[in-house]
């Protein structure tokens, strides 16, 4: 998704059960938000970060796959729980 900042999308997408939005802005978030967060969605800047970087972040953000291995699990079970019960 992408807006301005992308702040505004990833507020407004993550009142949607079952999605988990996070800002992307460097190659590193966008890789640790799948496989340490389990993000489906991916929200950017379209002020803040330029077009050659959206696809790098956007190629990073849809190669990664979530580890069920990471010590994030417990994390991510959680908040996937209690998006559930809502």
């Amino acid at each position: 998704m992408l807006c301005g900042t992308g702040l505004g999308m990833s507020i407004a997408a993550n009142k949607v059960k079952g999605a988990y939005a996070a800002l992307i802005s460097d190659i590193y978030s966008a890789k640790r938000a799948v496989l340490s967060n389990n993000a489906n969605i991916a929200c950017m800047g379209a002020f803040t970060i330029g077009e050659k970087l959206r696809e790098e972040l956007i190629y990073a953000f849809l190669t990664n796959k979530f580890d069920n291995k990471s010590p994030s699990k417990i994390k991510v079970d959680a908040y996937v729980e209690y998006d559930v019960k809502r």
